[in-house]
């Protein structure tokens, strides 16, 4: 899947929110990422017909990742060569994430989405039928707190880049759409995660 968005950060973002709600342990999705500028709104390109470098190092980023094979991570930035130090941290960084996410239980992991798309622990232990104390333990333990300051640190730096090009980043108002949407729909996509049956 060929995914373009406005936005340094946006993909990431996405690509984030799909990782952190995909219910297939077994066939985790991988993401090759880029971002740049181009010379068209992304909702006027035709994804079968663009060439641009940045389809290619998104998709240098994304056959690196599918020959690394099982224990791969789920992320890869490939950018142009002046931003190669950008591109070596944000990928240390995302290979953090992806050991953290892959240490993390089946409740940690429930825990963790919850969160992430509430932004309230008080809410996960409401959908988890546990108290407050025990979500915040699970939190804790599958270094939740660790993961959302990734996500926070990798969409800073990006929104950051954008910002110095173009004197615009509009990240969180996705982010906040991105939430939004989940909010409404988890409830239904919870109670049928894959062996999660009586949640």
């Amino acid at each position: 899947m060929i995914f373009i968005s406005e936005g340094y950060a946006s993909a990431y973002a996405a690509a984030h929110f799909l990782s952190v709600c995909w219910t297939k342990a077994e066939h985790p999705p991988y993401f090759g990422l880029s971002f740049g500028e181009v010379d068209s709104r992304a909702a006027d390109l035709n994804v079968e017909t663009w060439i641009h470098p940045l389809m290619k190092q998104a998709r240098e980023a994304n056959d690196e990742l599918k020959r690394e094979g099982a224990g791969k991570a789920q992320f890869a930035f490939r950018l142009r060569d002046d931003l190669y130090e950008t591109q070596l941290l944000l990928n240390s960084l995302l290979e953090v994430r992806h050991t953290l996410v892959k240490d993390q239980t089946d409740l940690q992991k429930k825990v963790y989405t919850l969160v992430e798309i509430y932004r309230q622990q008080r809410k996960a232990a409401s959908m988890l039928s546990k108290s407050p104390s025990t979500i915040s333990s699970h939190f804790k333990k599958g270094k939740g707190e660790e993961l959302v300051m990734i996500f926070k640190n990798v969409t800073a730096v990006l929104d950051s880049i954008e910002h110095k090009a173009f004197d615009d980043s509009s990240t969180d108002k996705l982010i906040t759409s991105i939430r939004s949407s989940l909010q409404s729909s988890s409830s239904d996509w919870f109670s049928k995660r894959e062996g999660d049956e009586s949640v």
